[in-house]
C-alpha cells in the first residue's frame, strides 16, 4: 500500500519491528503543553519508498496556543508542511491555537473523545475532507478549520454550543454540515464562501449570531430559530441563492440589513409580531416579489426596499407615520401602493426610479415631500397636498409621463428641477411662491402656457429652458431677479447653444424681465399695451385679432366686419373674449371694454 490506513492509528516502533513499515524515525518532539507532549514521525511502507510524516499528540491536559503570527512549526518542526496525518490521543482536552496551521498537506485528522476545544487556525488551510468533531467539543474557534480547500462534510458534535468567527470560512467544496440542537451562537462570517452548501439547519437553540454569517454561500432555504426574537444586523445579508426565509411570530425586530442582497429572495412574510425593521433590512433583494408587513408595525427605515425591482404592490401599514429616504428607490415593477393617511413625509428619493408607478394618491396630512420622492417614476397626474409649502429639488424630475399637476397655493419655494423633463403642459405658479428653482421646468417640451404670480422674486438659472412650446412668458413686476438661460434659451448639441427666435416675454417697461429680453435677444412686449394675459397655445395674443402685437380699435374693427360679414371668419383662439364658446357681439362688447381699459 502507499501508506498505512487511517484506521491503523499512529506509526510505531512495532510495526517497525514487524516489518510493517520499511523505515521509520522519529522526526522532532515538543512539549505543547502542560503534560502534552507533540512527536513527528517519518516513515516508509518499504526502505528507501515513499516517505509520510504524522504527528501524534498525546497526555493529559490542555495544548497550548501559538502566538499570533505563528504556525505548525512550532508543535511539528521544520517539516510541518509535509504531514499528512495527526493523531490526538484520549487525555487531550484541546488543541491550542495555530497548532496544525498551514499544514497543508493535512488529509486525515483523529480527535479523542476528551476534546472540548478546538483553539483560532487550529486547522486553518488544510487538505481535510471530512470532519467528525467528538461529542464534548463545546467550542470552535476562529478561523479553525478555515480554508480548507477539500473539505467535503462536517459533523459538528452533540455538545457544541459556540462556532467561531470565520470557522469555516471559505471552504469551497464544503456541501453537507450536520448540526446538534445545543449549539448557542455561530460567528461572523463562520459559514461564508461556502458555494456548495445548498441546506443548513439552524437549531433553534442558538440565540446569538454574527455579520454575514452564509455571505456568498449557496443555501437555499433559512429559518430564524425561535431563540431569536431580533434578527440581527447583517447577519443574512449577501447570501444571493437564498429564495425563502421562514420569520417566527415571537420576532420583534429585523436589524439593519439584516437580508440585503439575497437576490434570490422571491417573498416575505413579517409576523405581526414584528414591530422594527431597520435601514436596507431588505435591500437589493432584485428578486422579491411580494411582502407582507403587519399592521402593527410601528418603524420602517430607509432603503427598507431599495433596488427590489421585482416589487409589484406593497401594503405599507398605517401608524408608521413617514416614508424614509430610497424606501422603493428603483422598485422598477412597483405598480401600485397606497399611502396611509398618518403619513407626513416622503423621505429623500423614496420612489424614485419606479418606472412602472403610474398613480398614487398623496395624503392630506402630507407636509414633506423630499428631494428626488418620485424622480424619473410613471406618473401621469398628481395632486399635492395643501400642508406641503416647499416642492424639494429634482421631487418630480425626468417623469417623462407626467401631465397634470395640481399644487395648492400654500407652496413658498420650488427648488432645483422640480418638474424638469415632465410632460406637463400648462402650469400656474402658486400664489405664495417667491422663487422658482434652477431649472424648475427645465426640458418641458410640451410646456406652453405659465401664470407667474405677483409673490414671485427670483426666477433660477434655466428655469424654462428647453421649453420650446412656451411661446410667451408674462413676468411680474416683483421679480427682480431673472437666473442665466432662464427662458427663451435651448441648449443643442448638434448646433450649440442658441435662443428661440420665436420666444416672447411681455413685462413692464423698464423691469428685469425686460433687461433680461434685451440681454438675450428675445421679443418683448410691454405689458401695459396688453389688455390681458391669457395667451393661445397657437402662438397668438388672446384678443389681437389682427396679430400686431397691440390689442386696440384695430382688433375691434376687424371683429366687427368678421360678426357682419359671413363670408369674413376669424381664428377661434384669439376672438372668443368671453370664454363662452361662441364668437358673438358679446365678445365684441368685451373687447371695447377691455381696449377702452
Amino acid at each position: 500500500p502507499e501508506r498505512l490506513p487511517p484506521e491503523h492509528g499512529p506509526v510505531t516502533q512495532e510495526d517497525m519491528d514487524n516489518g510493517v513499515v520499511g523505515d521509520y524515525r522519529v522526526m522532532s518532539t515538543k512539549e505543547v503543553g502542560d503534560g502534552v507532549t507533540c512527536t513527528v514521525y517519518r516513515y516508509a511502507m518499504i526502505k528507501y519508498g515513499t516517505v509520510y510524516y504524522e504527528a501524534v499528540v498525546t497526555g493529559t491536559g490542555a495544548m497550548n496556543d501559538i502566538a499570533d503570527g505563528g504556525n505548525a512549526s512550532q508543535a511539528f518542526g521544520s517539516r510541518y508542511k509535509e504531514v499528512t496525518r495527526v493523531f490526538v490521543e484520549e487525555g487531550v482536552t484541546s488543541i491550542g491555537a495555530r497548532m496544525a496551521k498551514d499544514t497543508v498537506n493535512l488529509d486525515y485528522l483523529s480527535l479523542p473523545s476528551t476534546l472540548t476545544s478546538i483553539g483560532d487556525y487550529a486547522f486553518y488551510n488544510t487538505k481535510l475532507t471530512a470532519l467528525d468533531l467528538p461529542d464534548a467539543v463545546q467550542s470552535i474557534g476562529e478561523y479553525a478549520f478555515a480554508y480548507a480547500s477539500v473539505l467535503e462534510s462536517v459533523t459538528l458534535s452533540d455538545g457544541l454550543l459556540s462556532v467561531g468567527d470565520y470557522a469555516f470560512y471559505r471552504c469551497p467544496v464544503l456541501n453537507q454540515i450536520e448540526t446538534n440542537n445545543k449549539l448557542q451562537s455561530i460567528g461572523t462570517r463562520a459559514f461564508a464562501y461556502l458555494p456548495e452548501l445548498e441546506a443548513f439547519t439552524i437549531p433553534d437553540s442558538v440565540t446569538q449570531m454574527g455579520d454575514y454569517v452564509f455571505l456568498a454561500s449557496g443555501v437555499k432555504a433559512l429559518k430564524v430559530p425561535a431563540g431569536m426574537t431580533v434578527v440581527p444586523e447583517n447577519t443574512f445579508r449577501g447570501i444571493r441563492t437564498v429564495e425563502s426565509v421562514s420569520l417566527h411570530d415571537g420576532i420583534t425586530e429585523i436589524e439593519d440589513t439584516a437580508f440585503f442582497m439575497c437576490t434570490s429572495l422571491q417573498s416575505i412574510e413579517v409576523p405581526d409580531s414584528v414591530k422594527k425593521i431597520g435601514r436596507a433590512a431588505f435591500g437589493s433583494c432584485e428578486s422579491l416579489a411580494s411582502v407582507r408587513l403587519p399592521a402593527t408595525l410601528e418603524e420602517l427605515g430607509d432603503n427598507v426596499f431599495y433596488g427590489c425591482k421585482a416589487l409589484a404592490t406593497v401594503n405599507y401599514p398605517a401608524g408608521v407615520g413617514e416614508i424614509g429616504d430610497m424606501a422603493f428607490y428603483e422598485c422598477a415593477a412597483l405598480t401600485s401602493i397606497t399611502i396611509p393617511s398618518d403619513v407626513t413625509a416622503i423621505g429623500n428619493a423614496a420612489f424614485r426610479g419606479c418606472s412602472s408607478l403610474a398613480s398614487v394618491t398623496l395624503p392630506e396630512g402630507l407636509t414633506k415631500l423630499d428631494k428626488s420622492a418620485f424622480r424619473d417614476s410613471a406618473l401621469t397626474a398628481v395632486t399635492i397636498p395643501d400642508g406641503v409649502t416647499v416642492l424639494e429639488d429634482y421631487t418630480f424630475m425626468d417623469c417623462d409621463a407626467l401631465a397634470s399637476v395640481t399644487v395648492s397655493d400654500n407652496v413658498t419655494d420650488m427648488g432645483r428641477k422640480v418638474f424638469a423633463g415632465t410632460a406637463i403642459t400648462s402650469f400656474t405658479v402658486p400664489a405664495a411662491t417667491r422663487a422658482i428653482g434652477y431649472g424648475a421646468f427645465y426640458a418641458c417640451a410640451d410646456l406652453a402656457e405659465v401664470t407667474i404670480p405677483d409673490t414671485v422674486v427670483t426666477i433660477g438659472n434655466y428655469a424654462f429652458a428647453r421649453c420650446d412650446a412656451l411661446k410667451y412668458l408674462q413676468i411680474p413686476d416683483s421679480v427682480k431677479k431673472i437666473g442665466t438661460g432662464a427662458y427663451g434659451y435651448r441648449a443643442s448639441l448638434a448646433e450649440g447653444d442658441v435662443v428661440l427666435s420665436d420666444a416672447t416675454i411681455c413685462a413692464s417697461r423698464d423691469s428685469a424681465a425686460q433687461k433680461y429680453a434685451e440681454d438675450m435677444g428675445l421679443q418683448f412686449v410691454d405689458a401695459s399695451t396688453m389688455a390681458t394675459t391669457a395667451y393661445a397655445a397657437n402662438g397668438y395674443y388672446f384678443a389681437d385679432i389682427n396679430n400686431d402685437q397691440v390689442v386696440d380699435a384695430a382688433d375691434a374693427q376687424q371683429m366687427r366686419y368678421a360678426l357682419t360679414d359671413s363670408s369674413l371668419s376669424v381664428a377661434e383662439e384669439i376672438s372668443d373674449i368671453n370664454g363662452d364658446g361662441v364668437i358673438d357681439a358679446a365678445d365684441a362688447l368685451a373687447l371695447q371694454e377691455m381696449i377702452a381699459a
